[in-house]
């Protein structure tokens, strides 16, 4: 568990997590919350957000249990459209799962260019009207290091 104390960016961060989150048992803990976020329980429920997103998760997984459970609708969806739909919404999850990733990255990228004094306004501003244009292959080359896979987050660690 971590002994930092939370920030409002990790409070977002939590906050995301749970209303992305996804489990093929349609059940959340708050295990699986301290595993995310490296925060105990107990710090986690002191936070009304993350307190009332936690619910909310639990909430609507407890609705989707339901769903499942309930008989196939009379009206008759084909097996073939039936598993389309599952395909698709294994996809969702997957891209959900993504998006917190890329959410907690960007996160601390924005957070080491503060780091340097550098303001985000200051960053994400348009290129200077007349200013040589880059070319493809410099754009390729500097955004090669973005085309990975979604490399993990270090974790904040106190001695």
């Amino acid at each position: 568990m971590s002994y930092r104390k939370m920030t409002e960016g990790d409070v977002v961060a939590i906050v995301g997590f749970l209303e992305s989150y996804r489990s093929d048992e349609n059940v959340i803990r708050w295990q699986d919350v301290e595993a995310f976020s490296k925060f105990t329980r107990q710090a986690l429920n002191a936070h009304p957000k993350i307190k009332a997103a936690y619910r909310s998760a639990k909430d609507r997984l407890a609705d989707a249990r339901q769903v499942e459970s309930s008989p196939a609708p009379v009206c008759g969806v084909s097996a073939e459209l039936a598993e389309e739909i599952e395909s698709l919404r294994k996809k969702i999850a997957v891209l959900e799962h993504q998006q917190v990733l890329w959410r907690r990255r960007w996160y601390c990228i924005a957070y080491h260019i503060r780091q340097q004094g550098i303001q985000m306004f200051n960053v994400d501003r348009p290129v200077p009207i007349g200013s040589p244009p880059l070319s493809e292959k410099e754009v390729r080359r500097l955004l090669e290091e973005f085309d990975q896979d979604i490399p993990p987050v270090a974790s904040h660690r106190s001695n």
